[in-house]
This record gives C-alpha cells, structure tokens and sequence, in this order.
C-alpha cells in the first residue's frame, strides 16, 4: 500500500472517529436534557412547602411530640404553605407483624386543632410514607421545587416521607427540631443521623436554619 492511499484511509478513519464521538457526545447530552426536564427546577427561586407529617391526636402522646405542634405553627410564615399528612391504620400488617390495632378511625386520627388552622392541604394514607400520585400531583401543579418535612415518628413515617420525596425528586429537607418519636430520643436521634447519611447532613437542619427562601 502506497503513502497516499495509507494517509487518505488514516484521515477517513479520523474523520468518522470525530463524527462518533460528536453524535455520542450530543446524545448523552440530549438525554441528560430529558433527564433534568423531570426533576424541579432549582436554579430558579424556590417555592417550598413544610409537610407536616401525622401530627394527630393519637400519635401526640408524648412530651417531645405535642412540643412539635406549636414550633411548626410559629414557623408557618417561613413558607408558601403548609400541607398536613394523616395517617389511617387499614393495612393488615401493622396488625398482623406489629400488633397494632389503633389509629382506625374516630379523634384519634384527627389532626391537632392547633395545626389545623394553617394547614393548606391534607393527604391521607394508609401507609409510612405518603408520597402517592395525588401528593405528587398537587406538588407538580403548584410549582413546588423544595419540601421540608416534619412531624411524627422520625423513625417511622418521617423518614420514609423524605426518602420518597428524595428519590422522586424534590429537594428535601427534614427540619430535625419539627420532629419527635413517640419511641423516645433515642429513636429520634437514630433516624436523625439515617436522614443525615441518606439525604445530605446539610439537609438535616432546624428551623432558625432554614433558608428564608423558602417562604
């Protein structure tokens, strides 16, 4: 093979390696493109919400839970609003694997009369988490980009609320001072350092720490 038809094979096989790579490297970013499209747009302001996660009347039986509904109530003014989550017992595993027969139906399940008043929206659910169709729906049509979430149990419902809203998505906060365990500190503090690990230590905070543009 002689030097001319040698440099006109070397330089097609350059030029096709240039033309792969720029068609590979304009798919992924198409493709990120699409990836991003989903998610909420937080190079923008955000528009955040606090989700107060089953403060009812049967699960504040406990100092450090009832002492969670009036700082959420103090700090509604921090956000575009606040959405409320109830749970109802009507999945036979808590009976069945936890023994577990209350929060059916009746004032147990109600919200507390303090918290009302400045919830926006409710959601109920038979389940720890709530992060269901109907909740995303209603956070896609307001625009919501961030949630802080807050409430009872931290170990239980809390956490799984976060994960859920983690893992579709949304930035999510867990604001550690809105928040309790009817199973005591230890629990409390177990599944603080869960969250830390799983969503970011840095969106473990309290509520002084929050940023304002939330509201």
């Amino acid at each position: 093979m002689n030097t001319v038809l040698e440099n006109r094979i070397n330089r097609r096989a350059i030029l096709h390696g240039t033309i792969t790579l720029a068609g590979t490297l304009a798919a992924v970013q198409l493709n990120a493109g699409k990836a991003q499209s989903h998610q909420p747009n937080l190079s923008s302001q955000r528009k955040g919400i606090l989700l107060a996660v089953d403060l009812q009347n049967g699960f504040l039986i406990s100092p450090e839970c009832k002492a969670v509904v009036p700082k959420v109530v103090e700090r509604t003014s921090q956000f575009y609003q606040v959405w409320a989550t109830r749970f109802f017992n009507r999945n036979a595993n808590f009976s069945r694997q936890l023994s577990w027969n209350e929060m059916i139906s009746g004032q147990s399940t109600e919200l507390s009369t303090i918290l009302s008043p400045v919830v926006s929206k409710t959601f109920d659910k038979p389940s720890y988490s709530p992060v269901s169709q109907a909740l995303l729906q209603a956070l896609q049509s307001d625009a919501i980009t961030t949630v802080a979430v807050c409430g009872v149990d931290t170990d239980a419902c809390v956490m799984a609320t976060a994960l859920g809203l983690f893992d579709a998505g949304f930035e999510t906060f867990v604001v550690s001072d809105g928040c309790a365990s009817s199973g005591g500190s230890e629990y409390h503090e177990a599944a603080i350092k869960i969250l830390e690990r799983n969503i970011g230590a840095q969106y473990v905070i309290s509520f002084s720490e929050l940023p304002a543009m939330l509201s």
